[in-house]
């Protein structure tokens, strides 16, 4: 037979750090499903996009869906969720940050690019090897892969997701052209080399910008605002 306090302890319900801590694991469980889920889905469209672009697309077809992509879909992501983002509730500090360690990953990677280039090296080499490091480490797919993780751990809905929508855009005014900048300048200076001319800046400057103008995404997101 149960004394009266073991059947109180029996019947009574669980008290509240029981219950607090059941609904975290039970939530963590759920992000975690949810993760897994999206991770399986991204791994197999990669996968599937690997098969169809080998064996079962026509030749040509991968240049069409590379402009309808970069031309329409995700030009039209972009001003939908500019045009309804909730201004107030994106975290500045999170954005700077990210935005600082992108430029910190530029600049170390093209001082690695100056080290590493073999001596004596040809004229711009430093610079298109530290401008290729650059592009490898810095450009990240925050939309293709970013945007489902993030939904799948914050929620679709959470303010961490929204900073997607302006790190990306920044990323495309700011990063970019400083990326093909350094691109353009490399292989100027290697042309000017071989024809005994010298590389000037200026018309470079003014190449990117005007690619810059016409960029699809940049003009969805002014569009957006």
């Amino acid at each position: 037979a149960l004394d009266s306090r073991q059947e109180e302890e029996l019947h009574s319900p669980p008290n509240r750090p029981q219950q607090m801590a059941s609904a975290a694991a039970a939530e963590e469980e759920a992000t975690l499903e949810a993760l897994a889920y999206t991770l399986i889905r991204i791994t197999s469209l990669l996968l599937l996009g690997y098969v169809s672009a080998r064996h079962l697309l026509p030749p040509g077809a991968q240049s069409g869906i590379s402009a309808f992509v970069g031309t329409l879909a995700l030009p039209a992501l972009l001003f939908s969720s500019i045009a309804i983002l909730q201004w107030d509730a994106v975290d500045w500090t999170i954005v700077a940050a990210v935005m600082l360690a992108k430029a910190l990953t530029l600049a170390c990677c093209v001082g690695v690019g100056v080290l590493i280039t073999p001596r004596p090296a040809n004229a711009g080499a430093e610079i298109l090897n530290g401008a290729v490091l650059a592009l490898l480490a810095v450009s990240s797919d925050d939309l293709g892969l970013g945007l489902p993780v993030m939904s799948a751990l914050y929620g679709r809905g959470s303010r961490y997701v929204s900073q997607l929508f302006v790190i990306v855009p920044l990323h495309n005014l700011l990063v970019n052209p400083a990326l093909l900048s350094l691109l353009a300048l490399g292989c100027a200076q290697r042309r000017s080399s071989a024809g005994g001319g010298r590389a000037e800046l200026g018309p470079i400057l003014r190449g990117v910008l005007r690619g810059l103008a016409g960029n699809p995404l940049v003009l969805a997101v002014l569009a957006g605002l």
